[in-house]
């Protein structure tokens, strides 16, 4: 069994919240209609400077021993505040992401310790929906699956203007094989509610090579849904499964599952339903 690396995934302050908790967007408000934004040419992310925003992030992954005598159960709940520092004149965004107090994690039922240091990480989200760039001041730098990281956060702007049932694909380099393209095929499904906002709703999926001789059997296979406000393209809900994910142990069998919500003022501020709904097991 290939034994994987990853960001001390036990630590939910770690880089595997940042898989998803960094594509954060501050608002700021879009003279258009819904349904004339979602049929525009590509869509726009709208930012405003100093904007914070906060999200709740839940994880869990579910494994076997190698010798398939037990079972990983990791569980992550988060918090973070995401602030908007700087728009650039290309267009694109940098914003701290910092993770807040109170974060909790377990294996296997047992109560793991949090994070010794937290410091913010810095990110450059591009206009086109892509990481550019991302700086954390804590992260391994033997880690290669760092580079991974950038990669999965992605929410790949259509081209052209889409409209409900149109689909679009969007190569990416391989960050984690030389001259390898990853492959997202996003589809805007349509409009719907959201934590009582009108979103686009969006289904992405990507199948891909983490290592040289693997089969396709073996890829890191991503399906992820996810909601963006109508008005600013800001993340509000996403939802995603990952088959052969990468825990910092030697496991097989691995699927991790994760939602990250946005905090809204009388919606989710106070408790999280649908979040604690997701993090409990599918029926077997």
């Amino acid at each position: 069994m290939r034994k994987s690396r990853v960001p001390h995934a036990i630590f939910a302050t770690g880089a595997l919240l940042a898989l998803v908790v960094s594509l954060t967007r501050a608002q700021a408000p879009v003279a258009a209609t819904t349904q004339a934004v979602a049929a525009a040419p590509g869509w726009t992310f709208a930012h405003k400077k100093g904007e914070e925003l906060r999200y709740r992030t839940y994880i869990r992954i579910l494994a076997r021993t190698p010798d398939d005598s037990g079972e990983v159960d990791l569980m992550v709940r988060s918090t973070s505040k995401n602030t908007t520092r700087e728009l650039t004149p290309e267009g694109n965004v940098i914003w701290e992401q910092l993770d807040e107090p109170g974060s909790a994690a377990s294996l296997n039922g047992m109560p793991l310790p949090p994070a010794d240091e937290v410091k913010p990480v810095t990110i450059t989200f591009g206009k086109n929906g892509v990481v550019l760039k991302r700086l954390n001041p804590l992260a391994d730098p033997g880690d290669q699956t760092q580079r991974l990281l950038p990669l999965l956060s992605a929410l790949p702007v259509p081209p052209v203007g889409v409209k409900a049932g149109d689909s679009w694909k969007t190569d990416l380099p391989n960050p984690m094989l030389k001259n390898k393209i990853v492959t997202f095929n996003s589809t805007l499904v349509g409009n719907e509610t959201v934590l009582g906002l009108d979103c686009l709703k969006v289904e992405l999926k990507a199948s891909f090579p983490t290592a040289y001789g693997i089969t396709e059997k073996e890829y890191f296979q991503l399906t992820e849904t996810y909601w963006l406000d109508a008005k600013t393209r800001q993340l509000v809900r996403s939802s995603y499964v990952v088959k052969n994910a990468m825990l910092p142990f030697p496991a097989k069998s691995i699927e991790a599952r994760a939602m990250i919500s946005r905090i809204i003022e009388g919606q989710n501020d106070k408790s999280d339903p649908e979040g604690e709904a997701f993090m409990k097991p599918k029926p077997k």
